[in-house]
């Protein structure tokens, strides 16, 4: 799996746990760089004949108070 995710986030792995950090200051190119990083992720799950389950996935969002009303607006439209 380190090798799906190398060039778009940081995968820190410890015993049967994943963290995947993703980082990007626009929140339109977080969105698209978290799809695409799921998308394939899961695809290795797939091909690996393992189960990926979304229901125990989390994101947590970390801002500044000028980034918040950015990302705020963006994620409150939708």
């Amino acid at each position: 799996m380190p090798t799906v995710t190398a060039r778009n986030a940081t995968l820190v792995l410890y015993v049967d746990d994943a963290t995947l950090i993703i980082t990007n200051p626009s929140p339109i190119e977080f969105a698209n760089k978290l799809n695409i990083i799921f998308a394939n992720v899961n695809e290795w799950f797939r091909k690996n004949l393992l189960f990926l389950n979304f229901n125990k996935n989390y994101i947590l969002a970390i801002w500044n108070k000028e980034q918040s009303k950015t990302w705020l607006k963006h994620y409150i439209a939708k």
